[in-house]
C-alpha cells in the first residue's frame, strides 16, 4: 500500500478524524455498551495499533466523539443567523435552534442518552458550561443586565432547555416533539425575559 500523500502530522490528523467519524456512527447505531473497538477498526478499515495510537481505550474514544459533538453544537449556536430584531428574539431563536439539534439521532443518542451515564453528569455539565450554557448566559446578561438576576434567568432557561432536549431526544417522533417543546419554550422564555427587563 502506498504511503498517503501529506506530512505525518496531516496523515495522523486525517486518520484521527476518520476514526472519530466511524466511531460516531458505531456509537449511534449500537450505543456505547454494545459498540466495540473491533467494530470501529473493521468499519474504518484500520488497525488496532492505529486506533490505540489516537485513543487508548473505548472510553477515551467515546469522550473524543462527545467532545467533538459538543464543539459542533457550540459552533452551530455561534453561527446561528440571528436577524437582529431584538436581543430577546435572537436569544429565543438561538435556543430553539439548540433544541432542533436533538432531532438528529447522532446528537440525541450520544450527547443526551449515553454520555451522562458513560462520562458522568459532571463531565457533561463542564463541557456544556464551555459551549451552550456559556452562549446562553452571555445572551441573557445582555438582556437582563443585573448579574445576579441574569444568572437566575440563565439557570431557569437552561433547566428548561435540558429537560425539553431530553424529551425530544427520547421521543418516538423527534420532529413532532421538537415542534411542541420549542413552542412551549418560546412562550416561557418570552414571558420570563419580558418580566425581567
Amino acid at each position: 500500500m502506498a504511503k498517503p500523500i501529506g506530512s505525518n502530522k496531516e496523515n495522523l490528523e486525517r486518520t484521527r478524524a476518520h476514526l472519530l467519524m466511524v466511531a460516531t456512527a458505531c456509537f449511534v447505531e449500537h450505543g456505547y455498551h454494545e459498540a466495540s473497538t473491533n467494530m470501529v477498526i473493521k468499519a474504518a478499515n484500520s488497525s488496532r495499533g492505529s486506533l490505540y495510537h489516537h485513543f487508548p481505550d473505548k472510553m477515551s474514544l467515546f469522550r473524543a466523539v462527545y467532545d467533538d459533538l459538543a464543539q459542533k453544537v457550540g459552533q452551530r449556536i455561534a453561527e446561528y443567523p440571528y436577524v437582529g430584531k431584538s436581543a430577546s428574539q435572537d436569544l429565543i431563536e438561538g435556543c430553539v435552534a439548540y433544541l432542533n439539534v436533538f432531532t438528529d439521532p447522532t446528537f440525541a443518542r450520544i450527547m443526551l442518552i449515553d454520555a451522562p451515564n458513560v462520562l458522568g453528569v459532571e463531565y457533561c455539565q463542564s463541557r456544556d458550561a464551555e459551549t451552550a450554557y456559556k452562549a446562553l448566559h452571555e445572551g441573557v446578561k445582555g438582556i437582563v443586565g443585573d448579574p445576579s438576576r441574569a444568572l437566575l434567568v440563565t439557570d431557569f432557561l437552561s433547566g428548561a432547555l435540558d429537560s425539553y432536549a431530553m424529551r425530544i431526544a427520547t421521543a418516538t417522533d423527534r420532529e413532532q416533539a421538537c415542534a411542541m417543546y420549542s413552542g412551549g419554550f418560546v412562550n416561557l422564555a418570552t414571558a420570563l425575559l419580558k418580566s425581567t427587563t
